[in-house]
This record gives C-alpha cells, sequence and structure tokens, in this order.
C-alpha cells in the first residue's frame, strides 16, 4: 500500500491545490494521510474520489472536510498493516475556536483524547510537539509543551506533523521515534510504502531522504 503524506495544503492558494493534485498524480497513492490545515477555501471538491484520512489543523472547516474525508480524532484505523491514530486541532488554554472557528482543545482535552491511541504504530497531528533538536527554536508554549506530552502518552514509532511551516519535508530521529514533518504549501510530501516498507520525501518532486520502515517498526518506541 502507497500512503501520501500532507500537511498545510492551505486551498485558499490555488497554486497550492495544484502542487498537492501533482504530489498526488505522480505518487498514485492507495490512501491520502493528512496532517490538517487543508484551508479556508469554499470546498474541498479537489479531494473527490481520493480516499483521505486526516486529522484537522486549525485553518479547517471541518464539516466540509468530512464530506471528502474520515476525520480522526482519538481514532485509530489500520492501513497496511500499520495503525495509525490521530490527533485533530490545536491547543488553546480556553478552548477556543481559532479566527477560521476551526475547533481548538484545552490542554488536558488535547492530552484525554490522545491517549485514546495509545501505542499505535504512527501518530499523526497537526500541533507540533516542543521538540527544538528537530525543528530549530521554539518558543515553550502550552501547545507545543502539551503535544509533547501527547507523544510522550503514545509513545509512537513513527509521528507525522505539520503547522510550523519550518520545512517543506524533514525526517528526523528522536530516540527511537522517527518524526515527519511536512508542509505541502512549500512542495513538501512523504510516500509512505507498506509493501516495501519504505519512506521517502520529496520537496517539488525531488527526493530528500529515504528511511527504511522495516527497521523502524521492529522496535518498541521511548520518548
Amino acid at each position: 500500500m502507497r500512503i501520501l503524506v500532507v500537511s498545510d495544503v492551505h486551498c485558499e492558494e490555488k497554486d497550492n491545490v495544484r502542487k498537492y493534485l501533482e504530489a498526488y498524480n505522480k505518487s498514485s497513492p492507495d490512501v491520502v494521510l493528512g496532517a490538517g490545515d487543508w484551508g479556508d477555501c469554499e470546498d474541498y471538491s479537489f479531494l473527490e474520489g481520493q480516499e483521505v484520512i486526516t486529522v484537522y489543523g486549525n485553518h479547517d472547516k471541518v464539516y466540509e472536510l468530512k464530506k471528502y474525508a474520515k476525520v480522526l480524532d482519538g481514532d485509530v484505523v489500520e492501513l497496511g498493516g500499520l495503525k495509525i491514530g490521530g490527533v485533530s486541532g490545536i491547543v488553546s488554554p480556553k478552548g477556543t475556536p481559532s479566527k477560521s472557528n476551526t475547533p481548538r482543545k484545552r490542554p488536558e482535552e488535547f492530552v484525554k483524547v490522545a491517549e485514546r491511541i495509545k501505542g499505535v504504530d504512527l501518530m499523526v497531528m497537526h500541533e507540533a510537539p516542543y521538540m527544538p533538536m528537530v525543528f530549530g527554536k521554539m518558543w515553550r508554549s502550552v501547545g507545543p509543551l502539551t503535544a509533547l506530552t501527547a507523544v510522550q502518552e503514545v509513545k509512537p514509532k513513527v509521528l507525522v506533523v505539520g503547522h510550523l511551516h519550518k520545512a517543506p519535508s524533514l525526517h528526523a530521529k528522536v530516540d527511537r521515534c522517527h518524526v515527519f514533518h511536512v508542509d505541502t504549501s512549500s512542495g513538501g510530501y512523504v510516500i509512505l510504502d507498506t509493501d516495501t516498507m519504505v519512506a521517502e520525501g520529496f520537496v517539488n518532486n525531488i527526493r530528500t531522504f529515504k528511511v527504511k520502515m522495516e527497521e523502524l517498526l521492529k522496535q518498541d518506541a521511548i520518548i
């Protein structure tokens, strides 16, 4: 099974939709896995006919998104033998919606949802955890710190996030967890092939990294 991993398409910019569709057509995936922020466009009809599994971010029309995708929020699905769980939204101290009226979670709510997917192989969320060793300079604010707590609860072998726009396609290893950050609005995407157990990162269709998934998934993760 080929899984196309994307995030931060931000479909209000037409060129971003072009980049997404180009990645989709070139990778010929069986399923798309999204880490949120599909964007504030009128609808998501560009996803018509695709199998899409995603979390929502802080710039999504959740009601419209659910017409075209399965939205994960404390749910677990199995794709190609991998157990995949997601936590939607970002953290707000009071849980108030974003400016685009996308739901946000209080810190304790975010962690509680994460506890429902404990032990999955792959965790996907929009909020990026506090990992300056991966992402560079980060504020020790409630969002990243709460996301880090959530990851520590779940202990995934693979973590997929978006939100930061720090790198189009990034891979790093934290202890025994492999972290992928994707920014599709900058041309980034990742292909996970569960038949060959290989993960490949791309920026504007040029490969930037290749990781053997078989090696990743043999060991329990510790974060």
